[in-house]
């Protein structure tokens, strides 16, 4: 669908904030993913038994899920780093809204 970073960032940034109900569902949305993608792997990295403990729990529970689903389990590994661009792109949509030109229109 999108062939370069720019393309993906544009599309998303369109309306993504409100494919999560608005504004507080956008920082429900945040807020999760901060804590299964973000902040176990800071914990573990700061060496924290806890959050070496939740980021396994949360890299297992994912390796799990593209087990049965027949997806890359590759793309597992990548789950801290998927939750951080996915933030990146909600907040960018919420700050672009307004501003945002789309066929012609602002949308």
């Amino acid at each position: 669908m999108y062939s370069s970073w720019s393309e993906l960032r544009n599309g998303y940034a369109k309306s993504l904030w409100k494919g999560f109900g608005g504004p507080f569902g956008s920082f429900v949305a945040i807020a999760l993913l901060a804590l299964t993608g973000i902040i176990p792997l800071a914990s573990a990295a700061s060496g924290s038994s806890y959050g070496w403990f939740a980021f396994e729990a949360v890299l297992l529970s994912r390796i799990i899920s593209a087990r049965i689903t027949r997806a890359n389990i590759f793309d597992s590994l990548l789950h801290p780093i998927s939750a951080a661009l996915l933030i990146y792109l909600i907040i960018y949509s919420w700050l672009m809204r307004g501003r945002i030109q789309w066929k012609g229109r602002t949308v």
